[in-house]
């Protein structure tokens, strides 16, 4: 996609441009202010050309190993709305006090099969893989 595609996308209101870092590299790996620098410098790198603001973020790989309360903490502190993990899981009331450390039901080829995408989105999956803990934040 060209600039032009994605000026289209972000001013469609059904859809959100979010960002996702600089280089894909696991957070939690690395210091503070690189941190900080690949959150905030993707932002910018986007916005700038699209005109618009980016109030979404996708941790890279954003495992427990990847992303984690320092992550959550630095994503709220540079003011992005909500941040989306690769935690699997719904989300819940609870989630509230927790945005920027969303869960994320993953569709990818494991699971074009309609019969699995009902069992995924009823949530039962995700109960048994988080032994009942809505929230996965820590």
């Amino acid at each position: 996609m060209d600039w032009e595609e994605l000026k289209q996308i972000a001013a469609d209101p059904l859809c959100t441009i979010g960002t996702h870092t600089l280089t894909h590299p696991m957070l939690a790996k690395a210091d503070a202010e690189t941190m900080r620098h690949e959150i905030s410098a993707s932002r910018s790198r986007l916005q700038e050309p699209l005109g618009s603001a980016v109030h979404h973020f996708a941790y890279p790989v954003g495992d427990p190993g990847s992303a984690g309360p320092r992550e959550f903490t630095a994503v709220a502190e540079l003011g992005f709305a909500s941040a989306v993990t690769t935690r699997p899981g719904m989300v819940f009331t609870e989630h509230g006090a927790h945005l920027h450390a969303l869960p994320r039901l993953s569709i990818n080829g494991n699971w074009q099969d309609r019969a699995a995408l009902e069992v995924l989105l009823s949530g039962a999956p995700f109960a048994v893989w988080n032994r009942g803990q809505r929230v996965n934040a820590a």
